[in-house]
């Protein structure tokens, strides 16, 4: 709130009490100042809070140039460096997975090597691939994958931390006998990031898991599988 200041009189505001007070005037016209006001006025400027001394203190502890330029030129490169990069790893192939009608089987595919992921790199999602050449019926009737199940991977190579990397859903990679006993093969990209498990640079295992068909047999031919890597 502005407070008017009173007609014909010298005033001054004072902070403390907040409101206008008369100011002493010697003779000649001039403010006057007691030894109290100079006491006062001391005070104020050797503050330890807000007086020279604190704002020396507060001038000394700023950073120079060379820091503000030396911190930015830092958050730049590390924004720059965040790009993210993908690297992709496979496994060698396996001539053929034979898969029969009993509904507990695993099939254990050729373990992958990752490698040459930087020292220092935040992965960010850690997908897997399927691929098969081909199919091929022998059971001499319609034939399918019997029952939803998956391809899991795990680090350890007695499977003791497996995770599902791609779902295979209950009647995947059928064949129609009318049409033949052979059918083109896949190539399944997983939705499940295995991070948690494939988790940088070494050595990994993957097989198909609790996996059956119809019928005797459905073969997968030239069966391999890999990663993909997001990191930066």
């Amino acid at each position: 709130m502005v407070k008017s200041l009173p007609a014909r009189a010298i005033y001054g505001w004072d902070s403390v009490t907040e409101e206008w007070v008369k100011v002493l005037v010697d003779s000649d016209g001039k403010i006057k100042i007691t030894s109290t006001d100079i006491d006062t006025i001391l005070s104020e400027v050797q503050n330890a809070t807000y007086g020279l001394s604190a704002l020396k203190t507060a001038v000394n502890t700023k950073p120079t140039l060379a820091e503000i330029e030396a911190s930015t030129v830092l958050a730049t490169m590390t924004a720059l460096n965040r790009k993210i990069q993908r690297m992709d790893f496979w496994a060698d192939n396996k001539a053929s997975v034979v898969l029969t009608t009993v509904g507990t089987a695993d099939y254990a595919l050729n373990s992958l090597t990752v490698a040459g992921i930087p020292s220092g790199a935040t992965l960010v999602r850690v997908v897997a691939v399927l691929k098969i050449a081909a199919i091929r019926d022998t059971s001499t009737l319609d034939n399918a994958v019997n029952g939803a199940t998956a391809l899991k991977v795990d680090a350890d190579v007695a499977y003791g931390s497996l995770v599902t990397a791609i779902d295979i859903e209950d009647n995947s990679w059928a064949i129609l006998i009318a049409n033949g006993a052979d059918r083109g093969g896949d190539i399944l990209f997983g939705d499940n990031d295995v991070k948690t498990e494939i988790s940088g640079n070494g050595t990994y295992y993957a097989r198909l898991e609790n996996i059956a068909c119809d019928g005797n047999n459905l073969t997968l031919l030239d069966v391999t599988w890999g990663v993909r890597i997001y990191f930066y």
